[in-house]
């Protein structure tokens, strides 16, 4: 009668540990920071919002065989410079980068190797002070480069 002696006591199972990985939390958490980023990115702000005098003024044709800038000042004085065309990894525009006063005609010097193939179109704000903006102007044209640009807004009506 020496068989076999039943293990387990009476053939009752023991859970055992479960090994599997549960995601269930993790799509969770993924869906909400999904939808936080898909609300949250509309409201960031690349940019200076540059609110552009209006005038009866035609639109400047771009040139494809210049490198072409775009200096944008606000109406806190804060400056941007923006190389048209750049395009980053994903093929999206690339945002200004600001720049202080002094080291505006640095940059401009750095881009200007070739004065003449040099394009500087200038944004200012409508309520910016006309001295700022000359100062700003000055700075560029003195990094010899020859063609700026004043941009403005184009007026509703166009008999002004």
């Amino acid at each position: 009668m020496a068989g076999g002696v039943p293990s387990g006591g009476g053939g009752s199972k023991t859970p055992s540990a479960v090994s599997d990985i549960n995601i269930t939390p993790l799509v969770d958490v993924m869906l909400v920071l999904l939808i936080v980023f898909m609300v949250a990115a509309p409201m960031l702000d690349q940019g200076l919002d540059v609110n552009l005098p209006q005038t009866a003024a035609e639109q400047i044709k771009p040139d494809k065989e210049k490198v072409v800038l775009t200096v944008s000042v606000d109406k806190d004085q804060r400056i941007m410079v923006n190389l048209a065309g750049d395009k980053d990894a994903q093929g999206g525009d690339v945002p200004g980068k600001l720049v202080a006063p002094t080291e505006l005609k640095a940059m401009m010097q750095a881009y200007a190797a070739n004065p003449e193939l040099v394009t500087v179109n200038v944004e200012a704000d409508a309520s910016l002070q006309y001295g700022y903006l000359a100062k700003v102007m000055a700075t560029i044209k003195s990094a010899k480069i020859k063609t700026v640009n004043l941009l403005t807004q184009a007026t509703q009506d166009q008999s002004q």
